[in-house]
């Protein structure tokens, strides 16, 4: 009788278990697979600021981020916008029509820390000058 516990009681251990890391794992999957959704919205806003076509109403994408993001990618989010607006504040000073354009260095901090948190390095783009495909221009 008492070896017939054990067995019960390990296949109930190796059960929850496996049952825990499974559930656990396709969290983590259908996580991964939302922020990619949500972070690849961002990839036509920010080269935007790159090109002579800048959208600055596309941007409030990013305070989408605060909900999802990990906390070094909202630090980088915090840091652009910071960024952004005192360009926005050099370029508005004595002009009428404003058009703010930011550098692929303003960006990459922020693009780097959304790589981070998929577990990707970086390397090219501290090799490499980022850059960003465009919409052709009509």
């Amino acid at each position: 009788m008492k070896d017939f516990i054990q067995i019960v009681l390990a296949a109930l251990l190796s059960s929850g278990l496996t049952y825990f890391f499974g559930i656990r794992k396709l969290r983590t999957e259908a996580e991964l697979r939302f922020k990619a959704e949500r972070y690849s919205k961002l990839i036509e806003p920010l080269s935007a600021f790159l090109s002579n076509n800048p959208e600055e109403h596309t941007l409030i994408v990013l305070n989408d981020t605060f909900f999802f993001s990990s906390d070094n990618v909202v630090r980088e989010v915090l840091k652009f916008n910071k960024l952004y607006n005192q360009r926005e504040k050099q370029f508005s000073e004595g002009r009428q029509g404003k058009i703010i354009q930011l550098t692929a260095e303003d960006v990459k901090p922020l693009i780097k820390a959304i790589r981070n948190e998929f577990g990707l390095e970086s390397k090219s783009l501290d090799e490499e000058e980022l850059r960003f495909f465009q919409k052709p221009t009509k």
